[in-house]
């Protein structure tokens, strides 16, 4: 690690500091041609300190005003190392914007910040890593839960690493105590409980750290919650809502409905939808969650609805509109919005429960159930998360009666 010449004053003096800042600063080359180096500088009143970054770039990849890499297009050969430098920065700057600066020494706020630990290894990078090797693996969902939790307990430790052997069931209790302190519900400190066990066991696997069961003292469990679907009266209220003047509430509408239609398909299946899923009045696709093969007869009113919204993509759907790496990002963002948007449309049918894209697939459900359809067919329609009941049926149950199940209960809608 590089230090500016303020390295020496520090060591030798405790120098308190009120708030320090972070910079990222390109130094060329002393060779043409040749690309440059990146590093970090801390300072605050008149004291700095400089981190080298592992990173090689050339003068005109880099924008000294915003301090980013500039993107290039998408058929770069750079734009995968630009890319994995971007994102490298933006996480370095949330990290230190959740670090805590006041009346600490600059050494500290430095060692803080990069994460010496007594081990010598920090459990944030390891669980960035682990998040970054889930998506790598296709697990998206996997990564991004994974770093959710680690920007949680990062705001619980004011972004202070520790390593594994601090990973302590009475630290976790008081991890436990930081949550439900801002009014979380026991399922959802068990959300980022249960993904830091998974990766505190994948590491107890790689031989990092030995077993202290960290976890022995906190709520794992998933909670039981009441289910909240709307009746076909409801459901007819929110489809007959004229919203021809309000552009954006009428499309999460429909996209409400396109998911009602589709035997409440998940919002996430939806946007990744393809056109070429779609042949000969069937839409065929794998869950996501699940990676279950399923086929949907395409209804009439779901037609309806793919007409009145043509995609400009390879996409069935225009909830994503631009192929650019940022598909994931396009369909989180504007689930987002739809789901605001809802809320809205909810309100103006009087609905007495707030609507959402989820609401749409319990519905299904529950309409079914009401319908007198077998549980087993609307497993199998849901592509259901209850592997043990989902196997049970699965193999018995033809498509034909899960579409034709769908029939009967879009009728008269």
């Amino acid at each position: 690690m590089y230090v500016g010449k303020s390295i020496d004053n520090v060591n030798n003096h405790q120098i308190i500091i009120v708030m320090a800042s972070l910079k990222f600063k390109f130094r060329p080359p002393k060779i043409a041609d040749s690309p440059g180096s990146l590093f970090m500088q801390i300072a605050e009143g008149g004291q700095s300190m400089r981190l080298p970054l592992p990173f090689k770039l050339y003068a005109e990849e880099w924008d000294v005003k915003s301090q980013q890499p500039i993107m290039p297009n998408q058929k770069s050969d750079r734009l995968p190392a630009l890319a994995y430098l971007k994102d490298e920065i933006d996480w370095l700057k949330y990290r230190f914007n959740e670090l805590d600066t006041e009346g600490v020494s600059i050494r500290q706020v430095v060692d803080n910040f990069t994460g010496q630990t007594q081990s010598g290894t920090g459990v944030f990078d390891y669980l960035r890593s682990y998040s970054r090797r889930m998506e790598r693996l296709g697990r998206k969902r996997c990564g991004e839960m994974i770093m959710a939790a680690l920007r949680s307990l990062l705001r619980f430790r004011r972004s202070v690493d520790l390593g594994w052997e601090a990973l302590t069931p009475d630290l976790m209790e008081e991890y436990e105590a930081y949550l439900k302190g801002k009014n979380l519900t026991r399922n959802s400190t068990s959300f980022y409980m249960r993904n830091l066990r998974a990766a505190y066991n994948k590491a107890v696997n790689d031989g990092r750290c030995p077993d202290l069961h960290p976890f022995k003292k906190v709520y794992t469990g998933v909670d039981k919650t009441i289910k909240r679907a709307l009746n076909e009266a409801e459901l007819k209220a929110v489809r007959s809502l004229n919203l021809s003047s309000m552009s954006s509430l009428a499309f999460a509408r429909d996209m409400a409905m396109a998911s009602f239609f589709l035997r409440g398909m998940a919002f996430v299946d939806m946007a990744f939808l393809r056109k070429k899923d779609l042949s000969k009045g069937f839409v065929t696709y794998h869950r996501r969650k699940t990676g279950q093969y399923l086929t949907v007869e395409v209804l009439p009113q779901l037609q309806s609805i793919l007409e009145a919204y043509p995609s400009k993509t390879q996409y069935l759907l225009p909830i994503i509109n631009k192929e650019d790496g940022t598909e994931r990002h396009q369909y989180q963002s504007k689930l987002s919005c739809i789901n605001r948007s809802l809320k809205k449309v909810g309100e103006m049918a009087h609905l007495s429960l707030p609507l959402t894209t989820y609401v749409m697939r319990h519905t299904w459900a529950t309409i079914a159930r009401t319908k007198n359809i077998p549980i087993s067919v609307i497993s199998a329609a849901l592509g259901h998360d209850n592997e043990k009941t989902t196997h049970i049926y699965l193999d018995s149950i033809q498509s034909h009666a899960v579409d034709e199940a769908n029939r009967l209960i879009s009728q008269g809608l």
